[in-house]
């Protein structure tokens, strides 16, 4: 299944013969058994089902099945913020004594909960410019357990070139965790690169209307078990109703996909051709390269202004104008419409001229 019908088609409601077109809202924390031997199947994982709303709901179901699927991810676990799935992932993989690598510009809650809750708990941080594979190599330690870093960095838009220091990490046996928030699965499925677990806020681009926190944790099965029972037994569990807006909030991701789709690139092409598009935007644009891997503060969005994406006809750099509140971005986009010279460039440009 591609990943536009994923988008739009998957994450369904519970089995049925026949079902509502819009799933239901399973506004409930309690549920009601037969007999005692289907409460203890269910239980004991004999037989699907829900017990207690902290545990999930099908509306948990839903959201982490979809996403699961957009990210080729064996399972996920959905969480009440980003920071409740970074929470789960911290309970649930790591113990007191491992070693934890993280890029030095991850999001400043994360790594103030790295610094301050990680060290109580025994687990000691390393802060690196993950930009630059030699010196995340450099920081590894007998006892690194794993690698933190983002797709794209938040606020930064920094980028972790992930197909050069996945298999690097995966031959010294240590885990390669991605936080995709900034990048949602339209743009980047770190799984394809070699990372071992993904983390999102689906407050982010996932949910998409600015009107849910949640945050969800993919990877192998087995590890995503050991993060539910930590998501659970701390109690981060995402609301009902809030996974139900998740899910109608990811259904736009296909559409998101084909805007940002290379000349001539299919939707399964994307994530390979994401690094290669963005590697050259940025060299053309004056992006710093480190050590051959690309340092991104502003070049994301000025990759895009400067005709990646396709983003080259003057209606979408008007619309981006439009939208962007960052004055040299705003400069930069104005300066390319008076490159291209179109009538359209021309006539808004004398519209927002300053007096």
């Amino acid at each position: 299944m591609n990943f536009h019908t994923l988008a739009a088609r998957g994450g369904r409601d519970v089995p049925s013969a026949s079902r509502p077109l819009t799933a239901p809202i399973y506004q409930t924390n309690v549920y009601a058994f037969e007999d005692m031997e289907t409460v203890e199947s269910v239980w004991e994982g004999k037989i699907s089902g829900y017990v207690y709303g902290r545990y999930g709901t099908g509306n948990h179901s839903m959201i982490e099945d979809l996403v699961a699927g957009l990210e080729g991810a064996e399972a996920a676990v959905a969480c009440a913020s980003g920071m409740g799935a970074t929470t789960a992932l911290l309970l649930g993989l790591f113990a007191a004594g491992d070693h934890l690598v993280a890029a030095r510009d991850l999001y400043g809650t994360t790594a103030s909960f790295l610094t301050s809750e990680g060290r109580r708990l025994g687990i000691e941080t390393t802060f690196v410019d993950a930009t630059d594979a030699e010196r995340v190599l450099g920081a590894l330690r007998p006892n690194t357990k794993a690698v933190f870093v983002e797709a794209l960095s938040n606020p930064l838009l920094r980028l972790a070139d992930l197909p050069v220091l996945a298999p690097l990490l995966e031959r010294r046996g240590v885990e390669l965790i991605v936080d995709a928030s900034m990048a949602s699965p339209a743009v980047c499925r770190p799984i394809e690169h070699g990372a071992t677990v993904v983390m999102h806020s689906l407050t982010k681009f996932i949910s998409g209307h600015g009107d849910v926190t949640g945050g969800m944790v993919l990877g192998r099965k087995e590890a995503m078990g050991r993060c539910r029972e930590a998501m659970i037994r701390a109690g981060t569990n995402l609301g009902p109703f809030d996974a139900w807006l998740a899910v109608r909030g990811a259904r736009p991701l296909w559409f998101l996909a084909t805007l940002l789709l290379p000349e001539g690139t299919t939707p399964p092409e994307l994530p390979d051709r994401i690094f290669e598009q963005i590697r050259r935007a940025c060299a053309e644009v004056g992006a710093t390269l480190v050590g051959g891997h690309t340092e991104i503060t502003f070049g994301l969005k000025r990759a895009i202004i400067n005709g990646l994406f396709n983003a080259k006809a003057d209606a979408d750099l008007i619309e981006i104008a439009q939208h962007e509140r960052n004055v040299t971005l705003r400069i930069e986009i104005r300066n390319r419409l008076r490159l291209l010279g179109t009538a359209a460039a021309r006539e808004y440009l004398e519209k927002t001229a300053e007096k």
